[in-house]
């Protein structure tokens, strides 16, 4: 888990990167001829009110207290980096402001309790995700708040002896906290806040022992948040694929077919894997220039202009319920994929209300591999490993309104050659194609 570091770390910083920023506040370019040119909205300085779109980054401590089944008590400390994503909305009412937010987060923690008056465990915290109320007063530019909801969360636990005996649960709690938020423009939010949660205790099963884990987890973290500022732009449509910023949410669908070789013994099995996602979504647009009509083949008369052509960026953050689990030559195999996140550039254009689109980029992703070999010694084997790849495909996004645009793509995701610590050998393999049709609901932050 600690190659995942990096990665998240450039993920998170190219989300939160000023250059998309810098991107979004370039010149206008011309109202398509289909459009008509909106009524300027006035938006204050320190209004509040409207939808934005979240990236954090910070450092969370996770305490997790353990007690065996003979009686056996301890405490550890797994901590690291915290990335996020969430979608929020704001109302303000003369100085106060209430709202809500839904977040998707993932985490690069590690921490190891050493054998004691307990057998010793090692264990990371996956991801977490929740929703939440605010509450704040403004002062202008400044917004104090506190905040509290519901929250869940995956954490992995095994043995400090042997990585692959362990268990992978999911935990449910709540969360409080408090922060500030300041205003450096109309657009663009600074937050930093810190936010307690307790998930509860579950069992978990290694070294032959049943262990019953608590979790708490404390997190200190900065935010870059794109505000609802519709109007900056002396013209056009928020309508998509005409350039500003978007936020949105997406559920659908995966299938993974996914293939796992034993390295020591050359053996391959070969698992099919699928459920539900549910993901959070933003990015940006730059509207290029109008197509001609003639040049998509549509009509000779070549000078009449129909869309606007655009490019972008798209980042996504999803939690994942694709499993599947087979028997072949190298034992009962599971495989279970728990987060992706990615970046994708965008390439389009807009035809009225419709916005047809390509997309590629990077993508990491999770999985939990279990592997029983009916041997006795290696039975019941788990590994929690990050997966390195790319994704591709395509969709189409629908202006509903101005401001709310309906999406429905499909992506394929490639993972080759992955590293998992599982099985007879050290490093064994894991090679998974992902399909996901995806359907949402967005939101046009700006023009």
């Amino acid at each position: 888990m600690h190659a995942l570091r990096p990665a998240l770390v450039l993920l998170a910083a190219t989300a939160l990167s000023p250059v998309a920023a810098l991107a979004a506040d370039l010149p206008s370019r011309k109202t398509p001829v289909f459009a008509a040119r909106p009524t300027p909205v006035v938006v204050t300085l320190d209004d509040w009110s409207g939808f934005y779109d979240g990236n954090y980054i910070g450092y969370m401590v996770t305490e997790a207290r353990v007690r065996e089944a003979g009686g056996g008590r301890a405490t550890y400390e797994a901590d690291g980096i915290q990335g996020s994503r969430s979608v929020g909305y704001d109302q303000q009412f003369g100085n106060i402001v209430v709202g809500g937010e839904v977040e998707i987060g993932i985490n690069e923690t590690k921490g190891t309790l050493r054998p004691g008056f307990t057998t010793g465990a090692q264990g990371d915290h996956l991801w977490q995700a929740g929703v939440r109320g605010r509450l704040g007063y403004s002062f202008g530019r400044f917004l104090p708040f506190v905040t509290g909801g519901y929250t869940a969360s995956q954490f992995h636990q095994h043995s400090v002896f042997n990585f692959a005996d362990g268990d992978v649960n999911t935990h449910h709690g709540y969360q409080v906290g408090g922060g500030v938020d300041y205003l450096f423009t109309r657009r663009f939010v600074g937050r930093f806040e810190y936010v307690y949660q307790d998930y509860g205790s579950r069992n978990y099963v290694h070294d032959a022992v049943n262990h019953k884990v608590g979790l708490t987890t404390h997190t200190f973290r900065g935010a870059l948040i794109v505000r609802d500022t519709p109007g900056l732009g002396p013209g056009g449509s928020l309508r998509p694929g005409v350039g500003g910023f978007h936020t949105g949410v997406l559920g659908g669908y995966a299938f993974a077919d996914t293939r796992f070789k034993d390295r020591g013994l050359g053996q391959r099995t070969s698992v099919e894997a699928e459920g539900g996602q549910v993901a959070l979504f933003g990015g940006a647009d730059i509207a290029l220039a109008d197509i001609p009509l003639g040049f998509i083949g549509l009509t000779p008369f070549t000078r009449e202009r129909v869309g606007a052509a655009f490019v972008g960026f798209d980042t996504s953050t999803q939690i994942l319920e694709v499993r599947g689990d087979d028997v072949g030559r190298a034992g009962d195999v599971g495989v279970d994929l728990l987060w992706t996140t990615n970046i994708r550039g965008r390439l389009g254009t807009t035809f009225g209300a419709i916005s047809p689109y390509i997309a590629g980029g990077l993508a990491i992703s999770q999985a939990k591999t279990t592997l029983d070999q009916g041997n006795g010694f290696a039975a019941n084997r788990l590994a929690v490993d990050p997966l390195y790849g790319y994704t591709a495909g395509g969709g189409i996004d629908y202006a509903i309104s101005n401001r709310v645009f309906g999406r429905a793509e499909y992506l394929y995701s490639n993972f080759s050659d992955s590293k998992i610590k599982l099985g007879r050998f050290p490093i064994d393999r894991l090679e998974v194609d992902r399909h996901e049709v995806r359907f949402g609901l967005g939101y046009r932050l700006s023009d």
